[in-house]
């Protein structure tokens, strides 16, 4: 079963712990600082968190959880910190979610603006297999992103798949603006599909420069196989980019395993 990416989002001076904004999203009901989650979606697998300057703590909370959990690990948005930073890796022990909706708390020190994701579905999706292919995707945006919400972006493929039905099984992606912070994350737009699986994105160190990915968060963008996101050759994946500047180039390395 595949799994989904939500998105937070806000500015605000959170020095007691304060709700975030639900991102505005093409498949789930979000209100004010609520995500309303699919049933399906019984187990939260992991979170990437960022903050501008101060970022000191960030939870997920239920209305039916009478504790809130912590998530401690914490990027900041302008630089690149150690090769986990940001990233709370919950695969091999997930935490069982409720059929309620799902939030993202933030605390920190300064006015700021904090960003999250969490990565959630019903089955542990880590995987470890060779892709039989891998293509290179480059996109340079008509205008830039806009920071803060999903950004729909088509990819241009630098080589092509032969005909055939595939599944992704791997992702990195990267986004490029000079004086921009780091990108928050990415997903697949897959052809007739809701669902939308995704990595933790990263800031390329260069136009169009595919980053050497920390071990982390490449192991986080390994995934088995997955039936319902096939899709077939001449109908390439899009993506979903959610970053916290107006960032203007985006690249990805797509890992695909042939299966008809």
């Amino acid at each position: 079963m595949p799994f989904n990416v939500i998105a937070y989002y806000e500015s605000q001076t959170a020095t007691a712990l304060a709700g975030m904004a639900a991102v505005s999203d093409t498949i789930h009901t979000t209100s004010g600082d609520d995500v309303t989650l699919w049933n399906n979606e019984t187990f939260c697998f992991g979170a990437y968190c960022l903050g501008v300057s101060t970022p000191e703590l960030f939870q997920l909370r239920q209305i039916t959880r009478p504790i809130p959990i912590d998530l401690p690990n914490v990027q900041l948005g302008g630089v690149q910190m150690g090769t986990e930073a940001g990233l709370t890796d919950l695969r091999f022990n997930p935490l069982p979610l409720t059929r309620d909706k799902l939030n993202m708390f933030v605390r920190n020190a300064t006015a700021e603006v904090s960003a999250g994701v969490f990565f959630v579905g019903n089955e542990n999706f880590a995987g470890a297999e060779i892709p039989d292919f891998v293509v290179y995707g480059k996109a340079d945006p008509a205008s830039a992103l806009s920071a803060g919400v999903w950004n729909s972006v088509t990819m241009n493929y630098e080589n092509s798949l032969p005909a055939g039905y595939y599944r992704p099984i791997s992702l990195q992606v990267s986004t490029y603006l000079e004086a921009g912070a780091k990108p928050v994350a990415a997903r697949l737009i897959l052809p007739n599909i809701a669902w939308r699986p995704g990595v933790p994105a990263l800031k390329s160190l260069a136009d169009h420069t595919n980053n050497l990915v920390p071990t982390e968060i490449k192991n986080f963008g390994k995934w088995k196989q997955m039936p319902e996101l096939t899709f077939p050759y001449d109908q390439m994946p899009k993506l979903d980019v959610f970053t916290l500047t107006a960032d203007t180039d985006v690249n990805c390395v797509l890992g695909v395993k042939l299966v008809r």
